[in-house]
Formats: structure tokens, C-alpha cells, sequence
């Protein structure tokens, strides 16, 4: 079992009312197994009421309907938070969340992984071997522990790394997205990280930062015209300083100027500025691990002919989206997309964030580093002569 220690101020300040104490433990497989389905019980309808006797003349004359007032047009639509669907999930910028998130996840995928049913994915051998808690040791992105471990330590770093700048220095979050780094799901698994810190690095030259590549799951991506429907966006996500936000801002409106996402109304490039007391939490979200499914949605406009009062709805070439917890099937898939890839090897640092991360890479290679002491001083061991 690996232990995690959190510092009290970091507890108080971006883990606020959690119940962590600092211990990371193995997640029950059964927790992704379904409830069972039971065929609905017929329900009887009310007796329909008597019809009125009609008069002697026959059926009683129908009303004129009134006629319609004239409609104007509304403002374009967008999806109402009340309206959110159910499954969509919290944000994951306290470290209760976050933990409950990913052990629910990992929780569904093993169990989905335990039934078997006839089409499910299945993982191949060494793929699933990443998923065991003993193997946390080599930070690997499919791991649940490793993940916990590795986002606790960022958080924890950059927190501590922010508190130490002066108290005017700003601090902001940045999200970049390129259409050439998002690929057909099937693809995935063969995407190559380096191009996309290359370019993120190329954006945000003469800044200081620290960032995590992350794959975000597409399940109806031909609504927009891609020709493929199941697709992972490849894109970066950051946390910046030693930048004026003026300069910043004219930096992201410049890559969105240059550069196109794959949905039309998306930029590429969008910051907000940071509070001190957001910094872990964002520092969280950025290493989530594969914890959505982001459908598309083409906005529309709603107009009337001002001849015939004809109300339509045509689209207006813009998209929103809307991110549901993953399913178990496509969370296999992602597992497919993710086997090999060290948490450390999607991570990326500029500026005075390359002493950061390196801080972060070698405390969460502790362990590791460990392990390979150890196996080396028992083979020595093994390979001395033995006295006679």
C-alpha cells in the first residue's frame, strides 16, 4: 500500500472537508458492476371518461382557433446548467473529488473488465497487468494509484512553488488545442506526445510553466463533419507565470488566429487568470486521468419568414460540447490508448517550471528507484561465490 502525505496547508487550501489521511487503498472491483434490469410490471390505465351525448343535430360546432400571435426571433440557444444531463460529472479541483472520481472509474473499468460479456472490450495481457496497484511503482498513466500519487504531488509542488513568488506576480491557466493532435480513437494508441509539447513549448515561449498532456474521449465527432465518429483530442493544459496578462492574452489570441480546433466555436488557446488558492486545484484537474466522454452539439438559431410566419431552426455552423462520465467500454479503449505511457513522459515544464517539474518527476520516482536498489542488491547477492 503506498503511503501519501499531504501537508496540512495544502489539506486546508485546495483539499478543503476531505477524509484523506494519507493513505491510498486498493478499489473494489465490484463497485462497476450494474444493477440488475427487471422487466416493468404491466400498469393498468384509467377507464376512459363517458362521451357527452351529442345533440340532434349532430356533434356540437368546433371554435375557430385563434390566431397566432407573430414570433420573433430568439437568441441563439445554449444548454441551460439545470438542463445539464445526469451522468455529467463534477469538476475535479479538490483532492475529494478527484480521488472519488478516479476510484469509481477504476472501480467500473475492473468490474467491466471481471463480467466479460459477449463485445466487450477485452485487454490485452500486460495492458491489464498496468491496472494492478502493485505495479504503481513504475507511474504509468493507467494505474490508479500512480495517478493519485503523481496529481498529489504536483498539486502539492506547484503550490508550494506559487506561494513562494512575490504576491503581485500573476498567475494564470492556459488550454491549447490543435487539430492535428486529435486523431481517430483507433489511432491513439500509436500518437506520439513530443510533436504536441514541442508545440505548446513554441506557444509559450518566454514563459514560466508546468503542464500535463491529457486525451479527451469524442463519441460523436462526425456531427461536425470529421467523417469519424469515436475520437481523442490531444491537448495540452497549464499552469503560467512570469507573464503579464496582457502579454498573455495577445500570445493566445495570436494561436487563435493561426491555429483551428476540430470543433468549429472552440479556440484554440484559452487562459484565465489564477488566484493563489486555485493553484492546487487546477494543478489537480490538469492530471486527471480518463474520467469523461465529450459529445458535440451543433448550436442553432431560431428564425421566422417574415411573409408565411414559418418557424425554423437551421444551424449555425458553431458547436458547444458537453462532457458525461465515461462509459466502461469506452474507459477500456482509453486504457488501450494509454498502455506504456509514464505520467512523467506527459508532463512538460518551460521556463523556471523545469526545476519544478524535475522536483515532481524524481519525488515520484522514489519508489521506483527503490525497488531497482533493491532487486539489484539481491542478484549481487545471488551471483556471489559461495564459501566452501
Amino acid at each position: 500500500m503506498i503511503k501519501l502525505l499531504v501537508p496540512q496547508h495544502l489539506i486546508n487550501s485546495v483539499f478543503p472537508q476531505t477524509a484523506f489521511r494519507g493513505s491510498v487503498s486498493t478499489p473494489n472491483v465490484d463497485e462497476g458492476c450494474l444493477p440488475l434490469v427487471t422487466r416493468p410490471t404491466a400498469v393498468e390505465r384509467p377507464a376512459a371518461a363517458p362521451r357527452a351525448p351529442s345533440t340532434a343535430s349532430g356533434s356540437l360546432p368546433k371554435a375557430p382557433l385563434p390566431a397566432s400571435p407573430p414570433r420573433t426571433p430568439t437568441p441563439r440557444s445554449k444548454p441551460e446548467p439545470d438542463s445539464a444531463p445526469k451522468t455529467q460529472r463534477k469538476p475535479v479541483t479538490t483532492w475529494v473529488e478527484f480521488e472519488r472520481q478516479h476510484r469509481e472509474t477504476d472501480g467500473r473499468l475492473k468490474g467491466y473488465m471481471h463480467v466479460g460479456r459477449r463485445g466487450s472490450v477485452v485487454l490485452d495481457r500486460e495492458t491489464a497487468t498496468e491496472l494492478d496497484p502493485a505495479n504503481a511503482r513504475f507511474q504509468l498513466a493507467n494505474n490508479l494509484q500512480a495517478r493519485l500519487q503523481f496529481a498529489r504531488i504536483t498539486a502539492e509542488h506547484l503550490d508550494r512553488s506559487v506561494r513562494a513568488l512575490p504576491p503581485d506576480e500573476p498567475l494564470f491557466f492556459v488550454t491549447l488545442i490543435e487539430r492535428r493532435f486529435t486523431v481517430r480513437e483507433d489511432q491513439a494508441a500509436a500518437f506520439k506526445v513530443h510533436p504536441l509539447h514541442s508545440w505548446t513549448h513554441q506557444i509559450l515561449r518566454g514563459c514560466s510553466y508546468v503542464g500535463m498532456v491529457e486525451a479527451a474521449h469524442y463519441s460523436n465527432l462526425d456531427v461536425t463533419g470529421a467523417g469519424y465518429q469515436l475520437a481523442v483530442s490531444w491537448h495540452t493544459h497549464a499552469i503560467v507565470w512570469g507573464v503579464s496578462e496582457k502579454r498573455l492574452r495577445e500570445i493566445c489570441d495570436a494561436a487563435n488566429r493561426r491555429y483551428q480546433t476540430f470543433v468549429p466555436g472552440i479556440d484554440a488557446a484559452h487562459v484565465r487568470p489564477l488566484k493563489r488558492s486555485e493553484v492546487g486545484g487546477q494543478a489537480l484537474y490538469m492530471t486527471k486521468g480518463q474520467l469523461s466522454s465529450t459529445r458535440v452539439w451543433a448550436l442553432k438559431d431560431t428564425v421566422v419568414d417574415a411573409v408565411t410566419g414559418e418557424v425554423t431552426t437551421p444551424t449555425t455552423g458553431e458547436f458547444t460540447q458537453k462532457k458525461d462520465v465515461i462509459r466502461p467500454g469506452a474507459s477500456a479503449r482509453m486504457a488501450q490508448v494509454f498502455a506504456g505511457r509514464p505520467l512523467g513522459e506527459l508532463a512538460f515544464a518551460g521556463g523556471k517550471g523545469r526545476t519544478v517539474l524535475k522536483t515532481i518527476r524524481h519525488e515520484a520516482g522514489a519508489e521506483l528507484r527503490r525497488w531497482e536498489s533493491q532487486r539489484a542488491s539481491r542478484a549481487a547477492g545471488s551471483r556471489q561465490p559461495r564459501a566452501r
